[in-house]
């Protein structure tokens, strides 16, 4: 075999070798990308459930990927936090400390110069900031609320406008709750549950039209 035809088929044999590579790089791109969209397009599902009969507890959960992941909690009086990582199915329980970090006593306080100049907020960048978080609470909210039991603030007041809140928006179908409003007394008695959803793929999207706002940008710049 001459040396001409040696140089030939390694060059041969290096151009296979790089398409090879070009090939698992373009299908590891397609396997990030995908991941990508189950990340974005598959929601997070949160659960929250209260018991305020004899023994007052909360319970909460965050799924994702159809309870393959999520984070779940309990906390009662008399037993204190209880919270565990879900992964593939396996949960691992999470160790609360019962130490608690003091607060430091001493607070070293420093003048500052008061500057002459005062940076003008927008007044559109405020209204387009507010617009955004009122469609993110908007996407926040609960699918699903049920709940009975007896109901009443420390101030009869609050008790009266929740009671106007709640009766107000029975009609239209979004919370199943059978309250007993006690005007008299403060009573929190018994359960409730709250269950929705998130898309990541909305709030990344309100996020990304607030960030590309002209107002806003000028608001972060300055």
């Amino acid at each position: 075999m001459e040396k001409n035809d040696i140089i030939r088929i390694s060059n041969k044999l290096f151009k296979g070798i790089n398409m090879l590579v070009v090939k698992i790089l373009i299908i590891l791109l397609f396997i990030l990308f995908f991941l990508l969209l189950f990340i974005l397009f598959i929601p997070f599902v949160y659960k929250f459930q209260g018991r305020g009969l004899d023994e007052k507890s909360i319970s909460y959960s965050l799924d994702w990927f159809f309870g393959l992941f999520g984070y779940s909690g309990c906390y009662a009086l008399n037993q204190g936090l209880e919270s565990s990582i879900n992964i593939l199915g396996f949960k691992i329980k999470i160790k609360e400390k019962d130490k608690r970090k003091k607060e430091k006593a001493k607070r070293i306080k420093k003048k500052k110069e008061k500057k002459n100049k005062k940076k003008a907020l927008s007044t559109e960048a405020i209204q387009y900031i507010m617009k955004s978080m009122k469609k993110i609470l908007l996407h926040l909210r609960p699918d699903k609320i049920e709940g009975y039991g007896r109901l009443g603030f420390d101030d009869p007041y609050y008790t009266g406008m929740t009671c106007l809140f709640v009766e107000s928006s029975r009609g239209l179908g979004w919370h199943h709750l059978n309250l007993d409003y006690v005007f008299e007394d403060e009573i929190y008695e018994g359960e409730i549950y709250i269950e929705g959803r998130i898309f990541i793929v909305y709030i990344l999207y309100i996020v990304i039209r607030l960030l590309l706002n002209r107002s806003v940008r000028k608001l972060i710049v300055h």
